[in-house]
């Protein structure tokens, strides 16, 4: 299991792990947001050009999703 701290640096990992690389270069994820799956999902889905791997922001983790698995990173964000 992956627990990071706050939601840039899931987002940033979850990004590399799935093989996404515009976010690495200062790019918007939304580059990468697939608006079909997401409406049905009702979650923001990014992926690239092929089908898989995708990552679903689910809010409290990033689930990226592989032809094999899955791999979820957690948000721990402290309170303060």
């Amino acid at each position: 299991m992956i627990i990071t701290d706050n939601r840039r640096q899931a987002l940033e990992l979850a990004f590399d792990l799935a093989g996404l690389e515009l976010l690495k270069r200062g790019h918007s994820p939304e580059l990468h947001r697939d608006e079909d799956a997401t409406k049905r999902a009702g979650y923001p889905i990014y992926r690239g050009e092929t089908p898989t791997p995708w990552v679903s922001d689910l809010g409290t983790r990033f689930e990226i999703n592989f032809t094999i698995g899955t791999r979820n990173i957690w948000i721990e964000e402290p309170e303060f």
